[in-house]
């Protein structure tokens, strides 16, 4: 009995915490969503697309298009709904109704709200016990994330639609979660890929077999014991196989991927963005990296396990691979080199572009980032396997090399990480927020001018 109602207070306080927690997040994120309608009062970057099409939207002119748009229209039919209701309400509370810039950027405020509690609910069922405040601050302050969801971007409420269907999936609502995933299309087109893994982290789960490849197999096909078989694994896959059908279907209707701009977006086979993607996790996790897999933890465990040779010949097969991937398939897209407001713009040039050898020499880092990341996800190989071939299948078509496409992933691999201690994890709330301080402040207030525009501010941002 008192350890049942040690344990009720302990859930307690930290449900506590965590509200607390979001009232201080909420505000402070409130404040930055004020800071940026104040300086940055007309549509920036790609802005400048995303909301004159909502506010055509909101004005009910369903047929206007403009094809510059490469994403579906769900970002742009939540904000005409939210602006729906306000109206219905202007007459009665004198509501302020307007499609205004500034209007448009709440709606993904207001979904970042929810990316903190689908975060705690995730984390919950990942680790069957009470997340802790540290925890889900340093996921919802990510800071690729916490950046746009201050602007009018895609990005946040396609984030929040793949993190509620797999909150769905862990509580077991399978048909919720189809439905929020084939919501999540309506966003972006790749989310396709992350519900195909929703899906199968559902078998895996039910076949147990995160760390048996085998067990899985024998689950597909019938196990001797009678459980599984091809029927049994159809019901588990169902939900998510009818959303990609849905999504072939829409493919063949619209003959690609992609809505418009299809010349800048076309498919190519760029496999250093897996690379990018280990490294910018590690850089971005760094003190929970630092405490489950520093380098000098790589050199011991591999001498203790396998000895020195056999860890040798292993890292250096892997970094011959990784640089010949490197020099056969590193892609400079135009986008990339032609704008200076991008901060993947700089590591490009001073550091990739430096000197011919920088792009091979950072191969020891990824190799580095790599064999940390398996030690810092909880999950089996077969679930690591798994999510490391949807971040191919959504990174390696991609031309561009832009941080916002690796947040996803970077939420499935943070949310199914290892327990840190508290001092760890407020170091990393620490670090996020440095970044987030550093980031948001130069993009407010350190706005720079081009030649070729002498009458418009430019800034810079993730």
């Amino acid at each position: 009995m008192t350890a049942h109602r040690h344990g009720t207070s302990s859930t307690h306080q930290s449900t506590v915490g965590l509200w607390a927690a979001f009232a201080a997040y909420s505000a402070v994120s409130y404040a930055v969503l004020q800071q940026v309608n104040t300086q940055v009062q007309a549509p920036y970057m790609d802005e400048i697309f995303h909301i004159p099409q909502a506010q055509q939207y909101c004005q009910g002119r369903f047929a206007d298009w403009d094809p510059k748009l490469t994403t579906p229209p769900g970002l742009y039919l939540v904000s005409t709904a939210m602006h729906a209701a306000l109206t219905a309400l202007q007459n009665l509370w004198g509501i302020d109704s307007s499609c205004t810039v500034a209007f448009l950027r709440t709606t993904n405020w207001l979904a970042s709200l929810c990316i903190f509690w689908l975060a705690a609910d995730i984390r919950r069922h990942v680790t069957r016990r009470q997340p802790t405040v540290g925890e889900i601050l340093g996921l919802a302050l990510y800071p690729v994330a916490f950046f746009f969801h201050h602007v009018y971007y895609t990005d946040t409420l396609s984030l929040t639609l793949v993190l509620a269907c797999y909150a769905m999936r862990l509580r077991g609502c399978p048909w919720m979660a189809a439905a929020c995933g084939f919501a999540s299309l309506w966003l972006r087109q790749t989310n396709v890929i992350w519900v195909a893994f929703v899906g199968l982290t559902a078998l895996l789960q039910k076949a147990d077999a995160e760390h048996n490849l085998g067990a899985l197999f024998r689950w597909v096909f019938g196990r001797s014991d009678g459980q599984g078989g091809w029927h049994a694994s159809l019901r588990i896959a169902l939900p998510y196989a009818l959303v990609g059908c849905a999504f072939c279907l829409f493919v063949l209707y619209n003959r690609g991927i992609v809505l418009g701009d299809k010349a800048h977006h076309e498919a190519v086979l760029h496999v250093p963005q897996a690379f990018y993607f280990l490294g910018f996790t590690a850089a971005i996790s760094l003190p929970t990296y630092l405490w489950h897999a520093a380098p000098h933890h790589l050199c011991r465990s591999a001498l203790q396990r396998y000895g020195i040779t056999r860890n040798l010949l292993c890292i250096a097969l892997t970094s011959t691979l990784m640089c010949i991937a490197v020099h056969r398939y590193t892609i400079e897209h135009a986008f990339l080199l032609s704008d200076n407001r991008h901060y993947a713009f700089y590591v490009w040039k001073d550091v990739f572009r430096r000197h011919w050898a920088a792009r091979y020499v950072v191969v020891i880092g990824y190799v580095w980032a790599a064999w940390a990341t398996t030690r810092v996800v909880r999950q089996g190989w077969v679930w690591q396997i798994g999510l490391l071939g949807c971040l191919a299948a959504v990174l390696v078509p991609s031309p561009l090399l832009e941080f916002r496409y690796f947040t996803v992933a970077w939420f499935f691999v943070r949310l199914h990480a290892r327990r840190v201690p508290n001092v760890v994890q407020w170091a990393e709330v620490a670090w996020m927020a440095a970044i987030n301080a550093l980031t948001i402040w130069v993009f407010l207030y350190r706005p720079f001018v081009w030649p070729s525009e002498p009458g418009a501010a430019q800034r810079f941002m993730w």
